[in-house]
């Protein structure tokens, strides 16, 4: 699945955010994000152990949502590029969070030049019920900070920035 993300209002210094999304053999999901624009020279990862986290969509982070069509139970799962990761579980919109383990991260590596940024992303995926339906909504989503305000990308926006909300999730079939 690949995607262009779309902001939430205006954000001039990006000028494109793509998500690429593949799911490799029976335990494996690669993200890959392409940003450019002059935000990209600030996305580079550190060299800081990766850790879980929470709060990253405080700052850059890149954002991908889960869940089965028909269910109202969901995942998701944050990435920033630091490295640092986190994944939830919700039992219904925005309720009864807890920390899951249904997307772990492997493998994370970025490329960055003047005005364009790569990322790649290999996760593990848990052996919950969910990988074993025929179909997926999906939310792809990131956060950019810049100076002190937010701009929020989606691959589609209701009357305000809203990435938890299934309207706005895609169905993909596996």
């Amino acid at each position: 699945m690949k995607a262009s993300l779309v902001p939430f209002g205006s954000c001039p210094i990006v000028q494109s955010l793509g998500f690429e999304l593949a799911f490799v053999g029976a335990d494996r999901l690669v993200l890959r994000v392409t940003v450019t624009g002059a935000i990209a020279s600030k996305l580079a990862i550190t060299k800081a152990p990766r850790q879980r986290r929470s709060g990253l969509w405080n700052d850059h982070c890149f954002e991908l949502f889960i869940g089965a069509p028909g269910s109202d139970v969901y995942w998701e799962w944050n990435l920033a590029p630091s490295g640092h990761w986190q994944c939830f579980r919700f039992s219904q919109y925005r309720k009864n969070r807890t920390l899951s383990e249904l997307l772990t991260l492997s493998s994370c590596v970025s490329h960055c030049k003047a005005d364009a940024y790569a990322l790649e992303a290999e996760l593990f995926r848990s052996q919950d019920p969910i990988w074993q339906k025929q179909s997926l909504k999906i939310g792809l989503c990131a956060v950019i900070r810049s100076n002190e305000d937010l701009s929020y990308f989606a691959l589609n926006h209701g009357a305000r920035p809203d990435f938890h909300d299934p309207h706005q999730y895609v169905e993909i079939s596996l």
